[in-house]
């Protein structure tokens, strides 16, 4: 079963240069990869790891937890601790906490 709900993105070019020359592309290999296997918002559970690790590369639980913690205090995934799950913020809410407004961008098939 492909676990990919979102075939392809629109990546603002400002985005993705931030995260280049901020050294972000692990933790944003992470975040698209929650992003594609989400409608926005995913259940915390080693099925979620098991696709995330899959499409992002990243193999090792504590790597993971390690860039999860990052992408939360960035704000770019918000986190209920009470009911474990994930909410992925948009490239909107993204550009705007790294105050980046431009939209345009290229698109990024999965």
């Amino acid at each position: 079963m492909n676990p990919i709900k979102n075939e392809y993105f629109t990546i603002p070019f400002d985005l993705a240069s931030y995260v280049y020359f901020e050294k972000k592309c692990p933790q944003f290999a992470l975040y698209l990869s929650m992003k594609a296997i989400s409608d926005g918002i995913l259940k915390d559970n080693r099925q979620v790891f098991t696709q995330v690790s899959e499409l992002s590369g990243i193999k090792d639980r504590c790597t993971y937890k390690k860039y999860l913690k990052e992408l939360i205090k960035d704000n770019w995934i918000g986190y209920n601790s009470t009911s474990k799950t994930f909410f992925i913020r948009s490239f909107s809410v993204l550009r705007k906490n790294v105050e980046k407004p431009s939209k345009r961008g290229a698109r990024l098939e999965a």
